[in-house]
């Protein structure tokens, strides 16, 4: 017997781990649900102004928000793709990078971590790596976007139906600068691996890279944020572009609070609640509503429709393997 990390590709798989996977998803739904209850009791007596509200929106201010949501969705992969060519001196090209970790990514719906790392595997295989450095940089992707995400949400997010403390910022911002060193997102990856059961080759990451991620990611929550305001503004063309600014902050930070969110599935019921205290106060609650849940809507079509693209990739690149 031995306490050493194993690779990602030898970890055992315990019988009872889909029961588990099964408690642990029907736990999650419950508590979303309890969350939607109480989030929206009190908006009882306007559901069918909401529903009105849905389908009565502008629909140029509607395109475009579907528009901006759909650029920004591919954004952090570019971030991958430069981290693994820094940290590992792999170029990797564009289109295979989006089929990859766009199938990747859809992955999570499926029940078990196994399809995650089958993928990255096979990507793995067409360029000759390991799969966990294909992992790590995931890893570092992710981190990224949640640090970027915090601090975004935290500096713009002011004045809505929950005040975020000044002094919160001035932490973060602190924290940012320590965890931001090259030195430290090096000791972090490893953590990660370990919690993981799982042990890869993690080099310190050039600052260059660190900076490019970090504005990147930056990019990509600011374009999410204005894909939100022009939703608000579909639904309420009186909204002043005053509240863009925290409209970003509000996006980002409820994403960031979704996704820590661990037992609820893709933030379900966090994200929606969280939009709704967090936009600008100048925006009316029916509004607040219907953007929480229009915004879920619009998400999950630029998904799917990203992986149609993604599949359409897959099968011309699988010929091009062969």
């Amino acid at each position: 017997m031995t306490d050493e990390p194993k690779n990602i590709s030898d970890l055992p798989q315990p019988p009872t781990q889909g029961v588990k996977r099964a408690l642990k998803l029907i736990l999650g739904l419950a508590i979303s649900a309890v969350i939607f209850y109480f989030i929206f009791k009190k908006l009882s007596g306007s559901w069918s102004e909401i529903g009105e509200t849905l389908l009565t929106g502008n629909l140029l201010y509607l395109a475009l928000s579907f528009i901006v949501l759909f650029i920004s969705f591919p954004v952090p992969f570019l971030i991958w793709r430069r981290i693994v060519n820094d940290l590992y001196d792999h170029q990797v090209g564009l289109k295979f990078t989006f089929v990859a970790m766009m199938l990747a990514n859809i992955s999570r719906y499926i029940p078990g971590k196994v399809w995650f790392v089958a993928i990255m595997a096979w990507m793995a295989g067409e360029y000759k790596v390991s799969k966990e450095r294909f992992v790590v940089s995931s890893i570092l992707t992710q981190l990224f976007n949640l640090m970027a995400a915090a601090l975004i949400g935290v500096a713009l997010t002011r004045g809505g139906q929950i005040e975020v403390p000044l002094w919160t910022l001035t932490i973060i911002a602190v924290a940012l600068a320590i965890v931001l060193r090259p030195k430290f997102l090096h000791k972090a990856t490893i953590w990660t691996l370990r919690l993981k059961h799982a042990k890869g080759d993690v080099p310190t990451m050039p600052f260059k890279t660190v900076l490019y991620a970090i504005c990147l990611q930056f990019l990509a929550l600011g374009l999410m944020g204005t894909s939100m305001f022009l939703m608000a503004k579909a639904f309420d063309p009186n909204l002043s572009l005053k509240t863009l600014p925290h409209t970003i902050g509000s996006s980002s930070l409820s994403y960031f609070l979704g996704y820590v969110s661990f037992l609820t599935p893709a933030g379900l019921g966090v994200r929606e609640g969280s939009i709704i205290l967090l936009l600008p106060v100048e925006i009316s609650e029916t509004v607040r509503a219907t953007v929480s849940i229009g915004f879920r809507i619009w998400s999950i079509l630029v998904e799917i429709t990203h992986t149609i693209i993604a599949l359409v990739f897959y099968a011309k690149l699988s010929k091009e393997l062969k």
